[in-house]
């Protein structure tokens, strides 16, 4: 895979998106690479590289720098406004790092510290640092807490990486860090053995029915049945990015505009969102990104995969942490068939492969990816191209008119 490029949330004290970390195929670290693909298209001579707001879907991205990207001067690339230049851990400050920090900061640029351990390499830094990024699970509570107290007072903001449990998060938010990153949000908050209430049911029945292709009547009847969906449609439809000379009022009209395929992906993705609505909301659009990326190496397959399925795993990936319930019981309510249940379940299967190369991707485990790519028997390029054709699509789903 010589073109990767995935991201990871950080999330705020409310749980809400607050950045990206992009992570570049450049190495153990994944150092920002500015040869990639994705990052450099159309770039004009001169001006800032225009992929990082589409990978970043418009929020912050945290860039990773080695001593050698950051002397190179290659964060001028980047829009200051748009990027958090990430020192890794192992630049150490000496005269001409201090040096490169020191006019990155005039251009008005950010400066994260990566991983931070006070010692005599890095603490020079500090003077420089608008973030510094704690490892949460490698820290003990009692650094943890006294980091807290000796940078904050010097207008630090401190984000803890590696908050991969709810309990974790709760920890370093009550000792005062103020950004999270880590996994703790695709794990249900608490299992639950009660019963999943009713209206969340139609829901999940609804998604799994409109996951199976069909014909405009049978569409329409179910897209009829939740009001939001259908006003979700209209405001797509009506966008300016199907350049329609005149308003689509009709929802048959909307739905042989905008396409069978199109419009079930993104109805169900709408509809899960609809169930999410309490769940942090880089959740919903992890899961559609994860699923596009499912349905899209399938579609490459040459029929090997379903398509649809593929597309219902990804987004039923999380569904557990959605629900805040055990994916057994969710998947116990629903008519999925065997493949997709048996993916979820954790069951080995071609769909489970895929799902698993999927998920080290999108962490950045480039080399498990791969591993899990061959045994999936999925093309490594596919993966790589179906997940930044996947981040485009997400973004159009979720980025409507007055949103």
């Amino acid at each position: 895979m010589d073109s990767c490029v995935a991201r990871r949330p950080i999330f705020d004290r409310t749980r809400h998106l607050f950045a990206y970390q992009l992570l570049f195929r450049s190495g153990p670290e994944a150092f920002f690479d500015p040869q990639q693909p994705a990052v450099t298209a159309a770039h004009a001579p001169g001006g800032p590289l225009p992929g990082v707001p589409l990978l970043s879907d418009g929020k912050t991205a945290f860039m990773h720098f080695s001593r050698a990207t950051l002397l190179g001067g290659l964060a001028m690339l980047l829009a200051p406004e748009e990027v958090v230049v990430e020192l890794a851990s192992s630049v150490t400050a000496d005269d001409e790092v201090l040096e490169a920090c020191r006019q990155l900061k005039r251009a008005g640029y950010r400066i994260a510290l990566d991983g931070f351990v006070e010692s005599d390499h890095s603490m020079p830094l500090l003077r420089y640092a608008d973030f510094v990024k704690v490892d949460a699970a490698a820290t003990s509570p009692e650094d943890r807490d006294r980091l807290v107290r000796e940078i904050g007072p010097a207008e630090i903001t401190l984000l803890a990486e590696n908050v991969d449990t709810w309990e974790l998060l709760g920890q370093v938010a009550n000792s005062g860090y103020r950004y999270f990153q880590g996994y703790f949000f695709t794990k249900p908050v608490t299992v639950s053995a009660r019963a999943i209430p009713g209206f969340r049911l139609n829901y999940l029945r609804l998604i799994e029915e409109l996951s199976h292709p069909t014909n405009v009547d049978r569409l329409e009847r179910v897209v009829k049945q939740e009001a939001s969906i259908a006003y979700r449609l209209l405001r797509r439809v009506n966008s300016l990015a199907f350049g329609f000379r005149t308003e689509v009022r009709s929802l048959r009209h909307a739905l042989v505009l905008l396409g069978e395929h199109e419009l079930r992906a993104s109805a169900m993705v709408w509809v899960l969102a609809e169930i999410g609505q309490e769940s942090p909301d880089g959740l919903v659009v992890a899961c559609t990104l994860r699923a596009r990326t499912c349905e899209l190496i399938a579609e490459a397959s040459g029929g090997r995969m379903s398509p649809s399925e593929l597309f219902l795993v990804g987004l039923f990936s999380m569904i557990d942490a959605i629900m805040e319930r055990p994916i057994e019981q969710v998947i116990a309510n629903l008519p999925v068939s065997r493949e997709v249940r048996d993916a979820l379940t954790g069951t080995p299967g071609v769909a489970k492969a895929v799902l698993d190369c999927v998920m080290a991707y999108e962490r950045g485990g480039w080399s498990l990816a791969s591993d899990l790519a061959h045994t999936a028997g999925v093309d490594e390029a596919v993966l790589a191209s179906s997940y930044l054709q996947a981040i485009k699509w997400t973004g159009d789903v979720f980025h409507q008119p007055g949103q």
